[in-house]
């Protein structure tokens, strides 16, 4: 029987279809797309939906759909519930996210779970990585900041050695929250609280000129990654930049562009 992994970011949703009965448990499709998350809930839906109907190829031997998604979230039934997190998929608090999906996919007769991004993250790694630590904390750093706690290869959701509410996302640190500086909305806000000025993003310069972001699937593109570093005393920005190729298209544009929209980057 075929599955289907989804993984829901601030910014991209992943999909594959994984063929369970082979022994190496076979990747069959993976698509990847980008997503508001501070869009409407129908669009957020939309895309999520998309993403699946891309891999979904077959649909007839779909044995289940599971769903890495930020919290906070009613996992067990399917339902957002989050709020204060900054806007990031607020827009869907009390959706039915399960159903929706359903209806736009159009596979009501498969099950949809769900499970915390960041659990998902831990679970994934201990397995890939054959890690045989005792007690793992895992980060996910991006546009929010999620983490997960491990004890002798089991998951940790209540345990007197971390938060209450199993999370460090929440946590008090430095008079606010610690995801009000661990996260990229933290950078965009520093920068502005600095120098008065909202900045671009490196890859939304990149798109401009053409410039694609590189595809696991295809094997197409150039960008890999984008790694800002901030340096709190002087203010100035180092942007470096991972790419699939040396030969880089625009280059020189891209260097201007980035200098004359992100002027504390040196």
């Amino acid at each position: 029987m075929k599955r289907i992994g989804i993984d829901v970011g601030g910014s991209h949703v992943s999909a594959s279809m994984i063929d369970f009965l082979k022994e190496q448990r076979q990747l069959l499709h993976f698509h990847r797309k980008e997503i508001n998350s501070l869009g409407t809930a129908d669009s957020i839906i939309q895309a999520i939906s998309s993403c699946i109907k891309e891999v979904a190829t077959d649909t007839y031997d779909i044995e289940a759909v599971g769903l890495a998604f930020p919290g906070p979230f009613d996992y067990p039934n399917g339902i957002s519930t989050i709020t204060g997190v900054g806007g990031k998929f607020e827009k869907t608090f009390g959706l039915h996210v399960a159903q929706a999906l359903k209806t736009c996919t159009g596979l009501h007769h498969v099950p949809f779970a769900f499970a915390n991004d960041a659990h998902c993250f831990a679970l994934g790694a201990y397995s890939r990585y054959a890690l045989a630590s005792k007690r793992t904390v895992f980060l996910t750093l991006g546009t929010g900041f999620g983490s997960a706690f491990m004890e002798n290869a089991l998951l940790q959701i209540s345990h007197p050695l971390i938060p209450a509410t199993g999370t460090f996302y929440d946590q008090p640190f430095m008079g606010k929250t610690a995801e009000d500086y661990i996260s990229i909305r933290w950078f965009l806000q520093e920068y502005k609280q600095r120098t008065g000025v909202d900045i671009a993003s490196v890859k939304e310069i990149a798109s401009e000129l053409g410039i694609q972001p590189y595809n696991e699937e295809s094997h197409k593109g150039v960008l890999r990654h984008i790694m800002a570093r901030y340096g709190r005393q002087t203010g100035e920005l180092m942007v470096v930049i991972v790419t699939r190729t040396n030969d880089i298209p625009n280059k020189n544009q891209l260097v201007e562009k980035i200098g004359a929209k992100l002027p504390k980057v040196k």
